[in-house]
């Protein structure tokens, strides 16, 4: 099998060294490790002890529910997030305390940080994000972490709306 570096020509390569991604945006130290937790049957796999303590913990969306998240990435607009989970826009603004990643700056979020779409299209020159998932993966590699772990990103659940994963497989796939 060829090697996937060798596909991209070295001029690219050292440019994309070159690159400086601003994410002065992250009020966190960064580690090398993160696990990505989604709200799929495996989040049960992710370890409770102190196993994780060397890596940081990334929620999507309803993650925090379940497990102790140092971030949460929340893509939706309010309004969505709003109809979909019940109760997480209040939690949003009162009770969650990590810096909330989102599309959106709001003010009515005190621990909101917005997600550096720009920056991160600019770094990838890739716009293919058809989840939330997905702009945590760039996010993660964006920021140069080494290894990332995946618990409850399943990508199917029964009586969830099966559409919406195929079309979200494809680019966790590409990513």
């Amino acid at each position: 099998m060829q090697n996937p570096r060798s596909v991209i020509p070295s001029s690219a390569l050292e440019q994309m060294k070159k690159l400086k991604l601003h994410l002065s945006t992250d009020p966190q130290p960064q580690r090398n490790t993160v696990a990505i937790l989604g709200t799929g049957p495996t989040l049960r796999d992710c370890p409770d002890d102190g196993s994780i303590q060397d890596m940081e913990i990334w929620g999507c969306n309803g993650a925090y529910v379940y497990k102790r998240v140092d971030k949460l990435f929340v893509m939706d607009k309010l309004d969505i997030v709003d109809k979909r989970y019940p109760g997480m826009v209040k939690d949003l603004r009162e009770e969650i305390r990590v810096p909330i990643f989102m599309q959106d700056q709001y003010p009515d979020i005190p621990t909101c940080v917005r997600y550096p779409i720009e920056d991160i299209l600019h770094y990838f020159h890739v716009p293919y994000m058809t989840t939330t998932i997905a702009f945590m993966i760039a996010y993660a590699i964006a920021r140069n972490v080494k290894r990332i772990y995946f618990y409850g990103v399943d990508l199917w659940c029964a009586g969830f709306n099966e559409a919406e994963y195929m079309d979200q497989k494809p680019c966790l796939d590409f990513w």
